[in-house]
């Protein structure tokens, strides 16, 4: 990614993670990406800027599964479980933001 993307990038992340919270859906599923879209187009936001957003989500969402998918390698074969925290969105950009997964 463009070094000059990351800061945008960055922002709609902020912005979806406080969209989740806000209306009570799960960050980590991609069901809430289409209410978050519909919601920026109703704040008139462009198409191009929905687009953006749609992006920078879509790369959370990637780099959120293969995060998920490290933890689950390093415990043992029966014990694989998957965590959905989205108590605080910003707690959660810190923590992908922390293990690396969030250099935009």
């Amino acid at each position: 990614m463009p070094p000059q993307r990351r800061g945008i990038y960055k922002k709609w992340l902020r912005y979806y993670l406080d969209f989740c919270h806000k209306y009570h859906f799960a960050a980590e599923q991609q069901a809430s990406l289409p209410a978050f879209v519909e919601r920026l187009h109703s704040k008139q936001q462009s198409e191009i800027l929905c687009e953006q957003a749609r992006q920078a989500v879509l790369l959370y969402y990637e780099l959120d599964l293969k995060a998920t998918l490290s933890q689950a390698e390093d415990t043992e074969p029966n014990h694989r479980e998957f965590h959905a925290d989205v108590a605080q969105p910003q707690a959660k950009y810190t923590e992908l933001e922390q293990a690396g997964a969030c250099r935009l």
